[in-house]
């Protein structure tokens, strides 16, 4: 008698702990649901606050498009029109190169005060600096690269432009990562420069790599500015012949030649290609551990 009602009553247990589990089930994933649904909602929103802020004030945007329109005329100025001759076109095409490739990069600590007191609010950083990366840059490079004297070519302009762009960046991923781990604002500018500075000393154009202690070769593979310039070398590089200054019919100068003294790979497109996916593997690094310090921080 006992075991007949003890059925009914395990059933009726076992039906009450299914429709609990079930309606846990359904809870867990709706939560997540609006989880994704309120990131994605926020970052919507304050994409479109952060459009409309810049359309009311525009002093913001105006400053960064006069800094590097700027820029883009004081380097047409100091390289204009490089010819390609051997007597001192080498040294000035790399110059600048070189030169393009560092202040892109320090350029963008002016970024670091806005990111250390509003490091919190990650989607509006990420907002802001892909925003205001990608016009100064366009800017930049349709007005540099006429007045250099870099090959005329279409192709090439856009890898110098996307260059110029994720070198920024890369660039901007250095000075949001640094400051979500350093709050004392002075620390972290000493930091950022200090970092940057190493990224131009192991460009290889002022210390020969292949001469450094052997501990210390690996240093280069951390560096944005060598991968930033590598690009920008063999796109300009490639193809290109220098003549001598007398006799055009005369060129005893080939862009192999320049490339294999300063030990850039250039044999295949991936060679140029890959010096592009390093930097923007490390901008996604440094993006994904500030963003965790932040979400840290938040937490805490």
């Amino acid at each position: 008698m006992g075991g007949i009602l003890a059925d009914p009553l395990l059933n009726t247990i076992n039906v009450i702990k299914s429709i609990i589990s079930e309606n846990d089930q359904e809870n867990l994933t709706t939560i997540n649901q609006n989880k994704l649904r309120s990131r994605t909602t926020e970052f919507y929103y304050v994409a479109q606050r952060i459009f409309r802020n810049a359309i009311r004030n525009p002093a913001v945007a105006a400053s960064q498009t006069i800094i590097c329109t700027i820029l883009a005329i004081l380097t047409g100025l100091l390289f204009n029109n490089m010819k390609t001759t051997t007597h001192s076109s080498i040294s000035d095409h790399l110059g600048a190169i070189f030169f393009i490739s560092t202040h892109q990069t320090f350029c963008t600590g002016g970024a670091l005060e806005a990111l250390i007191k509003e490091r919190l609010l990650s989607t509006k950083i990420l907002c802001d600096l892909f925003s205001m990366r990608f016009i100064p840059s366009f800017i930049f490079s349709i007005i540099a690269y006429p007045l250099t004297g870099f090959q005329r070519s279409i192709n090439r302009f856009l890898i110098f432009c996307l260059t110029i762009f994720i070198n920024s960046i890369f660039g901007s991923a250095v000075c949001f990562f640094i400051p979500a781990c350093i709050s004392v604002s002075a620390v972290a500018l000493t930091a950022v420069i200090l970092c940057f500075t190493m990224m131009m000393v192991l460009s290889g154009f002022l210390v020969d790599l292949e001469n450094m202690f052997t501990c210390l070769k690996w240093t280069k593979y951390i560096s944005g500015i060598r991968y930033c310039s590598n690009i920008l070398t063999i796109n300009e590089f490639r193809n290109l012949t220098f003549c001598l200054s007398n006799n055009t019919h005369i060129c005893p100068m080939i862009d192999e030649q320049v490339l294999t003294e300063h030990n850039i790979p250039h044999n295949t497109n991936w060679n140029m290609w890959k010096n592009l996916h390093f930097i923007s593997i490390m901008a996604l690094v440094f993006f994904y551990y500030g963003l965790y310090s932040t979400a840290t921080n938040k937490n805490n």
